[in-house]
């Protein structure tokens, strides 16, 4: 199952032009009956051309879309594996991850998670509404309270119930960019390897973390 929704995430995009292509053909050719082989098109009243037409430009816009988009565009959610040398179901994820140097963490968005450093330092990471066009809004923060985490919360809730103290990074970020975040004297690189926006299911973001 896995194979099947990567291939379909990774050529979407292409499918929908070569579709798009298609409509645009029929409702620009089918005012008369068409023949490709042994296929044969019939004639399509006005409307049928219209609609067909409509259809065509959409889909034409998908790819305009996936192009312009600061993220990793998919049509069925699939997160990645939380170690990316590891390949791993792609309908699940570890609610509590260990990042180590070079290793990924996968967070998904609304969702706080708690991610254990070599260093045994704790961050709890959470990704607000993931867009796929503009910067997403990530927040790293330290709490006790683990009531929290794994649970779906929206930006305001959460951030209600946290101190300023409490905030390490609030922020806007874009996949391939790199922030730091600052702890006890301490700072770490935080690197946003992908953002994972899917037109159906939930959005990721796959994250690296490491002490400088």
């Amino acid at each position: 199952m896995e194979w099947i929704t990567a291939i379909i995430n990774s050529s979407f995009d292409k499918l929908s032009f070569f579709g798009g292509i298609a409509f645009i053909m029929v409702s620009v050719f089918c005012i008369n009956p068409v023949v490709f082989g042994p296929i044969k098109l019939p004639t399509i009243d006005k409307i049928g051309r219209s609609v067909s037409a409509i259809i065509g430009i959409i889909l034409l816009a998908i790819p305009l879309f996936v192009f312009l988009a600061n993220a990793n565009v998919g049509l069925f959610s699939a997160p990645p594996s939380e170690n990316k040398n590891h390949t791993g179901s792609a309908f699940s994820f570890i609610s509590s991850a260990y990042a180590g140097v070079g290793n990924a963490v996968t967070i998904q968005q609304y969702y706080p998670k708690l991610v254990k450093l070599p260093s045994g330092e704790q961050f709890v990471f959470f990704a607000d509404n993931i867009k796929p066009i503009k910067p997403s809004k990530l927040l790293i923060f330290k709490t006790d309270d683990k009531g929290i985490l794994d649970k779906k919360i929206k930006y305001k809730s959460l951030i209600g119930k946290l101190e300023r103290s409490q905030v390490l990074f609030e922020g806007s970020v874009t996949q391939d960019g790199t922030y730091v975040v600052e702890h006890k004297g301490k700072k770490y690189s935080i690197k946003i390897d992908e953002v994972l926006w899917y037109l159906y299911g939930a959005d990721y973001m796959s994250i690296s973390i490491s002490e400088n």
